[in-house]
């Protein structure tokens, strides 16, 4: 008897040998589709939470993913299929699975590394500072110390996104002004510091 894949696909774990009697219910082999594949990825709590605060839903988002082998970059593109129904508290974010179809003839195999880029917001009028520069004050929530005169002066300030250690400040601060990004013990108003 022969038994042909209604695709195409790749095999594995093949459980039988040529001349083997088989049963209806035996598993004989897996079969992975070679025209699409399901890449999983994970999202930080605030980079999910930063997606969104501008839409409701990932899912449906473009994908790009690239496949390092040797000295070759192969691309591929895909779509946000589903995301996890909960936050993993041991990498603190939350698992996105995306089915990429764009795989033509690559020699791609289940359980590549791929990277992967997604689309994420975008803010106009905002300073990247290093999360170091941005303190919690007890009366004014989430401040920098600006530097005027050689002098630390705090600012209240509104963050809409961290990621990758930055953070990212829409309010409170005006271009061209100095920001502190060293954190020391005696930061408060009116501190002398010196700027190289």
């Amino acid at each position: 008897t022969k038994v042909v894949a209604p695709f195409d696909a790749y095999v594995s774990n093949v459980t039988v040998d040529e001349g083997r009697l088989v049963n209806p219910n035996d598993h004989i082999a897996r079969l992975s589709d070679a025209s699409s594949y399901e890449i999983r990825f994970n999202l930080s709590d605030s980079e999910y939470g930063s997606l969104l605060s501008t839409q409701s839903d990932i899912v449906g988002q473009p994908v790009y993913a690239l496949w390092k082998i040797g000295n070759k970059e192969l691309p591929f593109e895909g779509k946000v299929k589903y995301v996890g129904a909960t936050i993993d508290t041991s990498i603190r974010g939350v698992d996105v699975i995306a089915n990429v179809t764009s795989v033509g003839t690559a020699p791609i195999r289940g359980g590549a590394f791929v990277e992967v880029v997604m689309q994420g917001n975008t803010f106009d009028n905002v300073a990247s500072l290093p999360e170091d520069a941005l303190f919690i004050d007890n009366k004014n929530g989430e401040i920098v110390y600006v530097i005027t005169n050689n002098r630390l002066e705090s600012r209240p300030v509104k963050s809409v996104m961290r990621a990758g250690g930055r953070v990212l400040i829409s309010d409170g601060i005006t271009q061209g002004e100095k920001v502190l990004t060293t954190r020391f013990e005696e930061i408060a108003d009116g501190v002398l510091v010196n700027v190289p």
